[in-house]
């Protein structure tokens, strides 16, 4: 694989995410508490903190890996305990969007019930990041909120009047978004049950996929009201949509459920989902917001115009924020790596190349096309040349799109251009004249129009009466009425010479003892 770096902005990953209800922290025990309650009361001033939103490796397992971004609640081990309350919530998304949502914990069988900030995964043997290799969230992170020992037996966790912000903060209210809900652990037959329900808002339940390789009936899946009605659940039938599943195994061989459920766009209802634990043991979930993805590569088929070029390419917002980038290094022709990000509908994505530090070469010495295909529907959405001064923008991304996009370029034809320069007489004594002769030739492949012939002054010669002339073979044509001045200083531009063509010039200098006129 061709050689690449990547970086993504600095607070990505940058320490552990802090759970923010409007401008505070939670913090576990008495004091916490009664810090959290002043907050809550000021919490019509404070303003809501933004928390992360995190992609998993893209080298992970998974559908959907590139069109997921996971919500990162808190600092780890930090608790959301039953009775909260409409906590406001903003997470920052890859793109520069914004998902602001409202979260509540209520209800539990167990003692001081809660929900824990965990990282991901919540034990090694869990399907969600775990070592089954599906949406590996890198660490640190806080990706689940987790139940490690039956505190959060029946707790209720609730994400209501979920919103979408483009990066010019105006809210999306006439493009879809996917909430996503996952069992960040494995359900047994201890046993243990998980509830999701559509409260308002979105649409019923789909199942974007299974995570683990187990047989189907390790999970039976079906409602509330059908699958061990004497379960209680919180999950109402008057809601848009119930399911429950629950563990079939003794062990931990289960898979993963992962729900979405996408915005109605222009309903009245405010877009809320809920979910619901049922373990005396270690249960827990994972939430995020799903739509496209983009991805940009640079590819050189023919190699480089110089070895040394390198090239740099970028995702940006409407915002002008780089989202994304790469850099390529080595010689190595063919395709570099993917840069990517999550991308929501109806943000402007702009692609962007330059020339790395270090290299030899300018875009120009290169043909520029981008190539962009979405792979879901396999429709070519792009392909031009590429214009440095007006890159590329493509905002046309719909729900489950994923764009791959090619940066291509290909080193243009160089031209191969010579200057004779010859004296007669070779001797000359002071006083005497010589002529000189200097001949440009372009061997090609590719035309030299405007290239520019510099001659300067030298002791011992007086040029200034001379007059230049200039004869052209090969196609190529002479500047109008070169000068001395001209050639000696800034240089004669030859306005025409392709390949095969030359042009020569002649002019006649006085040798003088003492180099001056």
């Amino acid at each position: 694989m061709n050689a690449f770096s990547q970086q993504y902005p600095a607070a990505w990953g940058a320490g552990h995410p802090v759970f923010r209800p409007r401008g505070g922290r939670i913090r576990s025990g008495i004091r916490g508490l009664l810090a959290l309650a002043t907050l809550w009361l000021l919490g019509a001033m404070l303003p809501a903190a933004a928390n992360e939103c995190r992609l998993a490796d893209p080298n992970s397992n998974g559908e959907h890996v590139g069109t997921i971004c996971w919500f990162q609640f808190g600092a780890v081990d930090e608790d959301l305990p039953s009775d909260t309350s409409n906590v406001p919530f903003e997470f920052d998304l890859p793109d520069g969007s914004r998902v602001e949502l409202n979260v509540s914990v209520s209800g539990g069988s167990a003692a001081n019930p809660r929900l824990t900030v965990r990282q991901a995964p919540t034990w090694t043997g869990s399907n969600f990041s775990g070592n089954s290799g599906y949406y590996t969230i890198l660490t640190p992170n806080a990706a689940a909120l987790h139940s490690p020992d039956g505190r959060g037996n029946q707790a209720v966790l609730t994400l209501a009047d979920i919103r979408l912000y483009a990066p010019d903060g105006l809210e999306v209210t006439d493009l879809p978004f996917e909430i996503v809900v996952a069992d960040a652990e494995r359900l047994n037959s201890n046993p243990e049950y998980l509830d999701f329900g559509v409260v308002s808002g979105g649409t019923p339940w789909s199942v974007l996929e299974w995570l683990g390789n187990a047989p189907a009936s390790a999970v039976q899946q079906g409602t509330p009201a059908t699958l061990d009605p004497g379960v209680a659940s919180a999950c109402l039938g008057s809601y848009v949509d119930c399911l429950r599943f629950k563990g079939m195994t003794g062990g931990s061989d289960a898979n993963a459920v992962v729900l979405a459920s996408q915005k109605v766009v222009g309903s009245a209802q405010p877009f809320t989902v809920m979910g619901q634990i049922h373990s005396a043991a270690g249960q827990g979930f994972a939430i995020g917001v799903r739509c496209c993805a983009m991805r940009l590569r640079k590819v050189l088929p023919e190699g480089r115009a110089d070895p040394a070029d390198q090239f740099t390419y970028s995702i940006v917002n409407v915002n002008d924020q780089t989202v994304s980038t790469g850099t390529t290094t080595g010689t190595a022709t063919g395709a570099y790596p993917y840069i990517s990000t999550m991308a929501m509908s109806g943000n402007a994505l702009t692609l962007v190349e330059e020339m790395a530090p270090g290299s030899a070469s300018a875009l120009d010495a290169y043909a520029r096309r981008i190539v962009c295909v979405n792979t879901r529907t396999g429709e070519t959405v792009l392909d031009d040349g590429y214009d440095s001064a007006s890159p590329p923008t493509l905002n046309i991304l719909e729900m489950g799109d994923v764009v791959d996009c090619d940066l291509i370029n290909t080193p243009l034809p160089q031209a191969d251009v010579s200057v004779v320069k010859t004296a007669l007489p070779e001797t000359v004594v002071s006083g005497g004249q010589v002529t000189f002769t200097l001949e440009v030739a372009n061997a090609g492949p590719a035309a030299a129009d405007g290239a520019v012939l510099r001659d300067p002054a030298v002791d011992g010669l007086d040029c200034t009466a001379a007059v230049p002339s200039c004869s052209a073979s090969g196609g190529a044509v002479c500047p109008a009425s070169p000068s001395v001045a001209q050639l000696q200083s800034t240089g004669v531009a030859i306005p025409t010479l392709p390949a095969g063509g030359q042009a020569t010039f002649e002019l006649t200098c006085t040798v003088t003892a003492s180099g001056q006129p």
